[in-house]
């Protein structure tokens, strides 16, 4: 349950660090992600297409466009660096009058390894975000019946550990996370 149990216990004393992390990187207009998502438009236009077939309950569908997506910026020719956020997928889904909206998630396996915690959190926080948001722009007669479904977590990698180098680096954090 990801909006109660954000934390897990052994990061307890670093919660003010995570929610630092969340700003700093997920809404500061010159973030990371938040400068790149805000500068192509696909944040308001996302939110205003979810809002658009919310506040319409003849019109509501499940719809698969609700998605953001981090572009890889190559600069020189050769800084290939994408971002450790690839995508950001809503989906909402409509019962009676309830509109329940679950999140996927999909991060470059760096983030998973080094960053999990962080990213894990942050992307907590960016789905209640724009949960918030879309339910602070719905009419109001919709703005009770919006809640938060599922989040879903995804590596982005099919070669992760594959190589002697690879499978080095998993035993050692398999080994440093068992002790």
């Amino acid at each position: 349950d990801p909006t109660r149990a954000k934390v897990p216990a052994f990061y307890q004393d670093e919660v003010c660090e995570l929610e630092s992390y969340f700003e700093r990187v997920f809404l500061d207009e010159d973030s990371l992600f938040g400068r790149t998502l805000n500068a192509t438009g696909q944040i308001e236009g996302v939110l205003s297409h979810l809002v658009g077939i919310i506040n319409e309950p003849s019109r509501r569908f499940a719809t698969r466009r609700a998605i953001l997506v981090v572009p890889h910026e190559v600069t020189g020719g050769n800084d290939i660096t994408p971002l450790g956020l690839v995508s950001v997928r809503i989906l909402p889904r409509f019962k009676s009058d309830d509109v329940v909206l679950s999140f996927s998630f999909t991060w470059r396996t760096v983030e998973v390894l080094v960053g999990f915690p962080y990213s894990l959190y942050g992307s907590i926080r960016f789905s209640e975000y724009l949960a918030d948001t879309i339910q602070s722009r719905v009419k109001a007669e919709f703005s009770g019946h919006i809640g938060m479904g599922q989040l879903s977590y995804m590596a982005h990698s099919l070669h992760m550990f594959v190589d002697e180098y690879g499978q080095s680096i998993a035993r050692k954090i398999v080994n440093e996370a068992s002790i």
